[in-house]
């Protein structure tokens, strides 16, 4: 579904700004989910610049659902070259 991505280049990875994504935006891979529930969104949108780099750091083994404090967010890339990880 994603094509791969030079981390030189990841601030031009295709993302949903200012609204809830919707199952057009996932099919057209510009997200990972949507909520298809108006019951089950949120109180609102979380603010961050995107697209955002993140860590995720899988405390659950694998079960597919994370909380903000599972991510080590990246601000530059400078940063990113001072974390032991690989993305291309």
């Amino acid at each position: 579904m994603w094509s791969e991505f030079k981390k030189e280049s990841w601030e031009s990875v295709p993302c949903i700004r200012g609204r809830q994504a919707i199952e057009e935006d996932v099919k057209l891979g510009s997200a990972v989910f949507y909520v298809k529930s108006h019951s089950e969104q949120g109180e609102g949108i979380y603010e961050i610049v995107l697209p955002h780099l993140a860590i995720w750091h899988d405390s659950e083994g694998g079960n597919l659902l994370a909380t903000l404090e599972e991510f080590t967010f990246i601000s530059s890339l400078e940063q990113l070259e001072k974390i032991d990880v690989t993305l291309d």
